[in-house]
């Protein structure tokens, strides 16, 4: 009876002690702080033997087969999310992964198709170049030069015209740097210098005048995409403006989603607007979506129209919409069916008053509604050499008009880095709301990528 007592009162005191404080605390006896569960062995215990210098030992093998099966069901999960779409989760699993192992090939494939499927394509690139190097698997490193060809640093020359010739046009050369490094964020810059010529148009003033006017913009963007989204700042300078902007874009598979926000923007649709230095502060809404042959675009957008010497001369609400379809398979460079409705409505505009007592506006404004049906076709291969084709016809409700219109867009190497190109469009019916004489445009460029 005597021995059972004793046996009694040695399990509680394995079991309890009495802490400084005088309370009772309980604590784990050695034999349930063990590896083989890892999820008790939080703290120490007075049970346990006391360090001594040396070296480290190897992990248990039953800690060492949890932690592989937890890896591997990671990876599974990563894989389920990323099917799912569930990028968070996804992209939360494999960072579990690559915690413990960081170069664990099956994580950084993922990781890569999470990143590509983001639109984190520096992120992706960079991972496809680690499996690489693990592997030596050419078709990752294949799947890294994909992704810097569709996003290269270059430096463009371009030389340019549109409008109305003879009646209003502006016309101008483009000098435009873009770094993509893989290692930072992407820088964008343009010089441009833009000649506007019109027979006559209202200054501010409000004399009618010829205008000959040249003017200069400088318009830098840096941008670097994050787990949400891709976050770009904008800072444009003109001879006599200052602005800036700012822009989120979200990317999924599925399409992307984009907010867009300016300040003072040069607003130079019209020969006028340039000589009376127009800008516009504005805020859009993007909206792109793409499944098989089909493919859906909207903007939504509020803006607000200053002249040099008077903020908010005029106010606007503007919408596009846009549907395609690929009479085939996307892949093989199809026909594309396209309706595009493009409005803008003016609202808000301030009126002075010259000295024969006759109204008049000091910002071109113009409202449109313009309806456009047409198709498509590119021929040859999009990375290299290759033309695409436009015909249709359009109608602006607003101002009456419509007409066919035709495009063309091509481009091919000179060389390994050197490319040229060019876009030209001509309309009956302008885009810009004016009415009456057909619109152009045209631009010539070169760009080298390194």
């Amino acid at each position: 009876m005597l021995r059972a007592l004793l046996r009694i009162l040695a399990i509680c005191s394995a079991l309890t002690f009495v802490a400084p404080s005088g309370k009772a605390e309980t604590t784990f006896a050695p034999a349930l702080r063990s590896p083989a569960f890892p999820l008790l062995s939080q703290e120490p215990s007075i049970y346990d033997p006391a360090p001594t210098p040396g070296p480290v030992k190897a992990l248990d093998p039953i800690q060492d087969k949890w932690s592989d099966e937890n890896a591997r069901l990671s990876k599974v999960r990563a894989r389920a999310f990323l099917g799912l779409r569930d990028y968070r989760s996804a992209r939360a699993e494999t960072t579990l992964v690559l915690a413990a192992n960081a170069d664990d090939v099956d994580a950084l494939r993922t990781l890569a198709a999470i990143e590509e499927a983001t639109g984190r394509w520096r992120h992706a690139a960079n991972n496809w170049t680690r499996v690489e190097r693990l592997t030596g698997d050419s078709a990752a490193g294949a799947r890294r030069e994909a992704l810097v060809r569709a996003h290269p640093s270059y430096v463009g020359l371009s030389a340019f015209f549109e409008g109305s010739a003879g009646v209003d046009q502006m016309s101008g050369v483009r000098l435009t740097y873009a770094a993509r490094p893989l290692d930072g964020p992407e820088w964008t810059a343009v010089l441009e210098n833009r000649v506007a010529q019109a027979d006559a148009a209202i200054l501010r003033d409000g004399s009618i005048a010829a205008i000959d006017e040249n003017r200069r913009k400088l318009d830098v963007e840096i941008a670097d995409a994050f787990a949400a989204g891709r976050l770009g700042l904008r800072l444009i300078v003109t001879d006599d403006t200052f602005g800036g902007g700012v822009s989120f874009r979200r990317t999924r598979p599925w399409g992307a989603l984009e907010l867009v926000a300016a300040y003072k923007e040069p607003y130079w649709a019209y020969a006028s607007n340039l000589k009376n230095d127009a800008t516009y502060n504005h805020i859009d809404a993007n909206v792109n979506v793409w499944r098989g042959r089909f493919a859906w675009r909207a903007r939504v957008s509020l803006a607000d129209y200053n002249v040099a010497d008077q903020d908010s001369a005029a106010r606007s609400t503007r919408a596009a919409a846009g549907f395609d379809y690929a009479l085939g398979d996307p892949a093989g460079n199809p026909v594309r069916l396209n309706v595009v409705i493009d409005t803008e409505n003016f609202f808000a505009i301030e009126e002075r008053q010259r000295a024969d007592r006759t109204r008049y506006t000091p910002i071109q404004t113009v409202d449109r509604a313009v309806l456009s049906l047409g198709a498509a076709k590119t021929f040859g291969d999009p990375q290299r050499r290759f033309a695409t084709l436009a015909l249709g016809y359009r109608r602006d409700a607003k101002n009456e008009t419509q007409g066919p219109y035709a495009g063309v867009a091509a481009e091919t190497p000179l060389g390994q880095r050197l490319r040229i190109g060019l876009r030209a469009e001509y309309s009956d019916v302008s885009t810009r709301g004016v009415t009456g004489e057909p619109y152009s445009f045209a631009e010539l460029y070169l760009r080298r990528t390194f």
